[in-house]
Order: structure tokens, then C-alpha cells, then sequence
């Protein structure tokens, strides 16, 4: 019998760390107000992200590619990141 593959995960999901039910609270609010805090377009997209659409259907409903989809997001999360000092 073959030996089954791990599932494929995203690099981002494998750097969560396991949080208790009051600090993973405390970050939820760190990051929705680190989202409030950015551009009228890149909070659509992010909100659309966290939705789980697919790229293009994020660059359908704002109007840009969806290449230029990818590159807007790792900007955000680098944004996202360097605000919450990760």
C-alpha cells in the first residue's frame, strides 16, 4: 500500500501558532483594527480574501487583474504584519 501524501497547506497557515481562547480574542481585535487601518481598496480586498474568493473573483469585483490580485495581497500582508509586529 502506497503511503498517502500530507495534504498541501499554504506556508501562512503552517506559521499559526496555537493560541489560547483569550489571546487568539485580543488578536482578533489587533487585527481588525490593523485592517481598518488600511486603504479603502485594500481592506475590500482583504475582506473579499478572508471570504475565500477566489483571486479572480477579487479582481472581477474590483476591477483589476488577478495577478495584480496576488501582488496587492502579500503587500497587505507584509503591511498587516509589520502593524501587528510579526
Amino acid at each position: 500500500m502506497r503511503k498517502q501524501k500530507e495534504p498541501f497547506i499554504p506556508l501562512d497557515e503552517k506559521s499559526f501558532q496555537v493560541a489560547s481562547p483569550e489571546s487568539d480574542s485580543e488578536e482578533r481585535v489587533n487585527l481588525q483594527m490593523a485592517i481598518n487601518q488600511l486603504k479603502e481598496v485594500d481592506k475590500a480586498i482583504t475582506l473579499l480574501y478572508l471570504e475565500e474568493c477566489s483571486y479572480q473573483d477579487i479582481a472581477y469585483i474590483i476591477g483589476i487583474s488577478a495577478s495584480n490580485v496576488g501582488y496587492k495581497l502579500h503587500e497587505i500582508k507584509k503591511k498587516l504584519r509589520k502593524s501587528l509586529n510579526y
